[in-house]
């Protein structure tokens, strides 16, 4: 169990900064440079685990009120555990979130519900 763990600790498989879109012109652009609200829904509907790990690894830099939620929703529902554990990582940058334990996603979701309005006031979130 420890070698599982420490993988996860220690590195990633993804490497966002590869990841493109293709327009319909046939040109492309990078992936980091699409808007949050498009990532998302490609982040649950991308056949790919390698490209929704890197929609992960890219919301980091997106500091938006609907990006908690939907990397909670991967964390419980992705086939992916190395998506789920990126999906995890970026949770972590976005919420100051620190977990004790790299595969628990379970004491993410308990966290989340102790201080989900706390985290959407630091994001900027008018309820």
């Amino acid at each position: 169990m420890f070698s599982i763990k420490g993988f996860f600790l220690s590195g990633t498989r993804f490497h966002a900064d590869a990841l493109q879109k293709n327009l319909p012109d046939g040109s492309s652009i990078p992936l980091k440079d699409v808007n949050t609200d498009e990532l998302l829904q490609r982040l649950t509907s991308e056949k790919d685990a390698y490209h929704r790990g890197g929609i992960a690894q890219i919301l980091r830099n997106k500091r938006e009120c609907n990006v908690p939620e939907a990397l909670l929703e991967v964390m419980n529902s992705d086939k992916s555990l190395c998506v789920r554990n990126e999906a995890k990582k970026t949770f972590e940058v976005i919420t100051s979130f620190h977990g004790r334990d790299v595969l628990d996603f379970q004491e993410t979701q308990t966290w989340y519900a102790q201080n989900r309005d706390r985290v959407r006031k630091d994001l900027g979130c008018k309820e």
